[in-house]
């Protein structure tokens, strides 16, 4: 994940990638659109962590959704919300927009949460979300009813898919 500030081409990717999106990308087109080498995708595709469709064209493709995932693990969400500014509230889940959330924990929770982060290569608030994500998962798992009592929270937990 980048943790530094986004460079103006990654701010244009970005843009262009959520602002403009084709409906499927070959790994190249993928890869350009990410700014990344070619070969992270193709890895992804062969560890099956990055799912392909049969294109319209020859071979397999990334479907927008797919390059948009990555998107989101390779940059920040704060990046992501900053390169897009108003343009945001357009073409994300509103649920999906960031809060701050402020909490009072025992000294010994914050620790564990400081070290796990580092552990990671995580900064506090990515471990803070990537457990929040796991427990909203969960939720939906056990309290299926969540998605009908809180409008918009499946869309926000399952973005990008479409």
């Amino acid at each position: 994940m980048i943790t530094s500030p986004l460079t103006d081409k990654q701010r244009w990717l970005i843009r262009h990638l959520f602002l403009h999106g084709r409906s499927e990308y070959s790994v190249t087109e993928a890869a350009k659109a990410l700014g990344i080498k070619r070969f992270v995708i193709e890895s992804g595709i062969e560890t099956g962590q990055i799912d392909t469709v049969e294109g319209k064209r020859s071979g397999n493709r990334l479907p927008w959704r797919a390059v948009a995932s990555l998107a989101l693990h390779q940059w920040r969400e704060q990046a992501i919300f900053d390169a897009l500014g108003k343009d945001a509230e357009r073409v994300l889940p509103p649920l999906l927009r960031l809060e701050t959330l402020t909490v009072r924990v025992p000294a010994y929770m914050v620790r564990m949460l400081v070290w796990r982060a580092q552990e990671d290569g995580l900064t506090l608030d990515e471990e803070v979300r990537s457990r929040l994500h796991d427990e909203a998962t969960s939720v939906r798992l056990i309290y299926p009813e969540i998605d009908e009592a809180l409008p918009g929270f499946r869309e926000a937990h399952f973005f990008p898919e479409r």
